[in-house]
């Protein structure tokens, strides 16, 4: 994998490589709910990471941001599966237990898809890829303030709009 115009570009990629991708292997499966797809997303993450490597390489949280991509590409292809034209047999089943939802990885991926961009993000970085809400920050590039109100506000709708009444943050992505 060496580069032959910046020598070292190569070896500290290759570095970054071996130290994230089980991590981030791991977080995808979480999401995805499929080994296949999870190493599909890490390994495409990962191949964006190294096109920007100079400039990424640099950063000051690299892993946050290879991992906000990963998330990124997952919440992507959902919304694409979300717009393929599907067969309806009938209406969905009800649900007993509306926090069964959470539980389930394509509920959870479905649920976090209907929040607003940053609130997604900020609510994927910190639960999933459990991030301090500091770390959170840094990655999105903004104040530590900006992302509590996000993660408070992406939880009030959860709660509200999806009559999750007993949604906490423990329930996400477990």
């Amino acid at each position: 994998m060496p580069d032959r115009r910046h020598p070292r570009k190569g070896e500290d990629f290759e570095r970054f490589f071996r130290a994230q991708l089980p991590g981030l292997v791991s977080l995808c499966r979480r999401v995805t709910g499929s080994q296949a797809s999870a190493e599909d997303v890490a390994a495409e993450a990962l191949a964006r990471c190294y096109a920007s490597w100079p400039r990424v390489g640099v950063m000051d949280n690299s892993a946050g941001w290879v991992t906000r991509v990963a998330l990124n590409l997952i919440i992507d292809g959902h919304r694409r599966q979300a717009r393929a034209p599907r067969v309806r047999l009938g209406p969905p089943a009800p649900v007993d237990d509306p926090a069964e939802v959470v539980g389930s990885t394509q509920g959870l991926v479905t649920l976090l898809g209907a929040l607003p961009r940053r609130q997604r993000e900020a609510v994927a970085l910190r639960y999933l890829a459990d991030l301090s809400e500091q770390q959170v920050a840094t990655a999105m590039g903004l104040s530590v303030g900006t992302v509590k109100s996000h993660l408070h506000k992406a939880m009030a709708k959860l709660r509200t709009t999806h009559g999750i009444e007993g949604l906490e943050v423990g329930n996400l992505g477990a």
